[in-house]
């Protein structure tokens, strides 16, 4: 009996081993799971714009803009640490390089954070700029912007977790915003040449005249130009060189297409189109640039144009939203006769050397005037003659 009983001792003892065994592997299992995704729980990450409405992932800045603030906070709930860094994933915008608490490095992509402790938030305001090159894409001014807490939490037991948590933000670039009584476009003409020139054995009197448009430190992305041009009654022949139309779509001289640079001639009336258009998704945006033209009328050697005026209209059209467009008129006066010098550039073909200039040695270099003379172009090459 007392065998018996012993037996049955020991049967339910090792069963009870075995079951206690499974419960204590479950239940670490469980908790190792807690642990992990409480690390998730734990680490809060939050960014937005503080506006008077209050918090928003949205807003609107004039894309010249030095003022934009993105808030962020990261916080560790309860108990353990983190160790991270956030990464900003566009490349519309960068970091500004400040000094802020909490914060260990800061580059054009990425915010080092300092170790962040149990029940501890860093809280701070960090500056963004506008990070456009001379090819965007057309979604940049809606696109919206991530960056993203990458990182470890340690749960205060020497057990890691990875994070990896993502916000968004949208900055809508809009075009900047114009002083009152200021002019935003940018439209300068100049009577470059005015004389009698010998064309294929007839006088003819050649007026030329140097086009510069754009907008003011060409800050905002041109979807199109149109200059129109009247000049004095009795053109025979219009010419149009461009010197290259960076402003609207980044093209040095040579580089239009017929898409790109229309022109079209009614006598004295002239109008030109200037286009940048989308590629692959992609627009020309050269800042600070000038469309640069010039325009050769022929008149008859007797036509008397002096004290006359050409009048020009640019009208540009943006890339924003509402395809805003910008007008300005000036008029140039045909006064004097003027030599047919379109550039004038002296070239050093040797360096002058400093030591030497010091020493007050002698030193022979070389210089090179060029002188562009451009005219309608003629089926017998080099008929051009000037008649003084």
């Amino acid at each position: 009996m007392k065998e018996k009983i012993l037996k049955t001792i020991i049967i339910v003892g090792m069963i009870l081993s075995i079951t206690i065994a499974h419960v204590l592997v479950l239940a670490s299992e469980a908790i190792s799971y807690a642990f992990q995704d409480m690390g998730k729980e734990n680490v809060q990450f939050k960014s937005y714009f503080q506006t008077e409405e209050g918090k928003t992932q949205e807003i609107e800045e004039p894309i010249n803009s030095q003022d934009i603030k993105l808030q962020v906070e990261v916080e560790v709930k309860n108990q353990g640490y983190l160790s991270g860094k956030i990464e900003l994933e566009n490349n519309n915008f960068k970091f500004k390089q400040e000094q802020i608490e909490g914060i260990e490095k800061i580059t054009d992509r990425e915010i080092t954070l300092k170790q962040i402790n149990s029940k501890e938030k860093v809280k701070f305001q960090i500056g963004l700029e506008v990070n456009l090159g001379n090819k965007i894409d057309l979604n940049t001014f809606n696109q919206e912007n991530k960056i993203t807490l990458k990182g470890s939490y340690n749960n205060g037991s020497n057990e890691q977790t990875g994070i990896n948590q993502e916000q968004s933000f949208k900055v809508i670039l809009s075009a900047p915003k114009t002083e009152e009584g200021k002019d935003k476009s940018q439209l300068d003409a100049q009577i470059i040449t005015n004389k009698i020139y010998e064309i294929e054995g007839q006088n003819k009197r050649i007026v030329q005249l140097k086009l510069k448009s754009g907008l003011e430190e060409n800050d905002y992305p041109i979807k199109e130009t149109n200059l129109r041009l009247e000049a004095p009654k009795g053109v025979q022949k219009v010419q149009v060189l461009d010197r290259g139309t960076l402003a609207t779509n980044g093209n040095e001289e040579g580089k239009n297409t017929k898409e790109t640079l229309q022109r079209k001639a009614n006598q004295e009336n002239l109008t030109i189109k200037i286009t940048n258009p989308e590629k692959e998704g992609k627009i020309s945006y050269e800042k600070q640039s000038k469309d640069t033209i010039i325009v050769t009328y022929v008149y008859p050697e007797e036509e008397n144009v002096k004290d006359q005026e050409i009048k020009i209209t640019s009208n540009i059209t943006l890339y924003d939203n509402q395809q805003t467009n910008i007008e300005k008129q000036v008029t140039t006066k045909i006064e004097e006769e003027k030599e047919n010098i379109i550039d004038y550039k002296i070239i050093n073909q040797a360096e002058l050397y400093k030591g030497k200039m010091y020493a007050n040695e002698e030193q022979d270099y070389k210089t090179m005037s060029k002188l562009d003379i451009r005219y309608p172009r003629n089926r017998k090459p080099h008929c051009i003659t000037r008649r003084s």
